[in-house]
């Protein structure tokens, strides 16, 4: 994880460039004009400098200048809505690492800024690298040897054995009697995806949908037997895509930087058909239940119920997950997956959303940040932010009343 600044004048720039940072794993610092910004480098020092060339008060140019009196290596790409010729060979003469031009895809910038934090990591890593080299030519350490044990005697120790081998007996059975069970159920399973990045997920029709933010691309797939085959890619550049819905022929996707929800055609490209904006700021995943489209917004906290059309809000509750990436409902039950917590929460449907248990698996915040989740008739799909692969969790093992963690 590295820390990056940004220096913009416009708070919604940096917004989306902060999300996508954080999306990255890396911790974001901003300052909206010069002096603040060398006086944040001053107190934080950045690993990376994101630069709007246009800035009111000293310009791009200007701070750079000021960061290479400081600091000769330190990594800064220059970001302008202009793209002035003259300006941007003069940023690049006095050592600016790259520049973007606005608007820019995700995936470019992003690309750009793991290359050169790898760069400069490798550069700073070389003692560390030979210290482990050397950790690894050596010859291990002797282990010391340990005498056998005395052996007891005599009809106390006779009985005492006896005793001990009939527990071993029975923990034996009981482990099998627990593996036979374990065995027979619907086993987890992981499936390889096409992109790295899923921000949502959808199981419709037999087919599982996944979002790539970084990619602005939809992949559909087939469940064939124990594989999971790519059918069909959709672009939808300039979309950042945060949730996504099939209603039949149609589809709603979430843009979490836009602060829109978009309703497509979905055949043969995805067209957008309508756009009405998000009823919250941060609008984190969508769902239609077959009559509406239900919408979650991290930033407040809250699900709304979307009435026909959906521009408009029927209904709204409190969140009790901080971060859903996921909704299903099964008859009054709602159940959310928490990116924050990596759990799944049981709610009930009255005048609000009552808690009925949680449940964790021990292995959702072991691997990577959950990016994306979808809750199926018999399968629950999770992704991991960077990691291409795809689990399915059987319903038997998340939703029997057995196997939740902790009921309220």
């Amino acid at each position: 994880m590295a820390k990056i600044l940004i220096i913009d004048d416009e708070a919604d720039m940096r917004l989306a460039m902060r999300q996508l940072l954080e999306e990255l794993g890396h911790s974001v610092l901003e300052a909206g004009d010069g002096s603040s910004a060398l006086g944040a480098l001053d107190q934080n020092p950045a690993d990376l400098v994101l630069l709007d060339l246009r800035l009111p008060g000293m310009d791009g140019v200007e701070i750079l200048e000021k960061i290479r009196k400081r600091s000769a290596d330190l990594p800064v790409f220059i970001i302008t809505g202009y793209g002035h010729e003259e300006a941007l060979r003069q940023v690049m003469s006095l050592g600016a690492t790259d520049c973007f031009t606005k608007p820019f895809h995700n995936r470019d910038l992003a690309a750009a800024i793991e290359r050169t934090l790898s760069e400069r990591q490798l550069k700073t890593s070389q003692s560390l690298y030979e210290r482990r080299l050397a950790e690894k030519l050596s010859p291990p350490p002797e282990r010391p040897t340990t005498a056998p044990l005395p052996q007891g005697t005599g009809k106390k120790s006779f009985q005492k054995n006896l005793i001990l081998a009939a527990l071993a007996g029975f923990m034996l059975a009981v482990l099998t009697i627990a593996a036979h069970r374990f065995i027979n159920r619907d086993p987890m399973k992981s499936y390889p995806l096409a992109s790295k990045h899923p921000s949502a997920m959808v199981w419709s029709n037999d087919r599982l949908w996944v979002a790539d933010w970084l990619d602005e691309e939809i992949h559909r797939y087939r469940l064939e037997g124990k594989t999971l085959v790519l059918e069909k890619t959709y672009p939808v550049k300039g979309i950042h895509l945060s949730g996504l819905a099939i209603a039949g022929e149609f589809a709603f996707t979430a843009d979490s930087w836009k602060k829109v929800i978009y309703q497509h055609r979905i055949e043969p490209s995805f067209e957008i058909m309508d756009i009405f904006p998000s009823p919250g700021p941060s609008p984190s995943c969508l769902y239609f239940d077959g009559e509406r489209l239900i919408s979650a917004d991290s930033q407040e906290q809250k699900i709304y119920w979307h009435h026909q059309p959906p521009k408009t809000i029927e209904a709204a509750f409190h969140s009790p997950a901080a971060a859903p990436v996921a909704i299903g409902k099964d008859g009054n039950k709602l159940f959310l997956l928490d990116a924050e917590t990596s759990t799944i929460i049981k709610t009930q449907i009255s005048q609000r959303l009552d808690t009925l248990a949680t449940f964790k698996f021990p292995l959702l915040d072991q691997r990577s940040p959950v990016g994306a989740g979808a809750f199926a008739n018999t399968s629950l799909w999770i992704g991991w932010e960077g990691l291409d692969t795809v689990l399915r969790i059987p319903k038997n093992q998340w939703n029997a009343p057995t196997a939740w963690a902790h009921s309220q």
